[in-house]
């Protein structure tokens, strides 16, 4: 059976990251949200990779759940919300996304956004 070293796991992890980040980057300044072509890149990769590294640290491997808060957390900063309402609307999207409730947190933050 063929081990990987955690320096292997950590490598992986690293381009998964990469990957993925280039992804929902072409996805978010294709999208028609209001701000995202302003978004500066260096801030949007600095914040799609504490996304990514917060859901990894969580157990949350689901890439769509995922990539959702990542959109949340680009509409969020777009919006003018402060870092720790965004800390917190990550914590309180993983929280509920371990239970399986992304449907409820979703609705949510969609209600907070509304009412930006």
């Amino acid at each position: 059976m063929l081990k990987i070293t955690s320096a292997q796991q950590e490598k992986l992890q690293r381009q998964d990251c990469r990957e993925w980040i280039e992804l929902l980057a072409d996805a978010w300044y294709a999208s028609d949200y209001q701000g995202a072509l302003e978004y500066p890149v260096a801030d949007l990769i600095q914040h799609l990779r504490a996304v990514y590294l917060s859901c990894i640290a969580a157990d949350l491997e689901n890439i769509e759940h995922i990539s959702l808060l990542g959109f949340n957390v680009l509409r969020a900063n777009v919006a003018g919300y402060d870092e720790m309402s965004v800390k917190t609307l990550v914590n309180f999207f993983i929280s509920f996304a371990q239970a399986d409730q992304i449907e409820y947190a979703q609705n949510w933050i969609e209600l907070n956004f509304s009412q930006k």
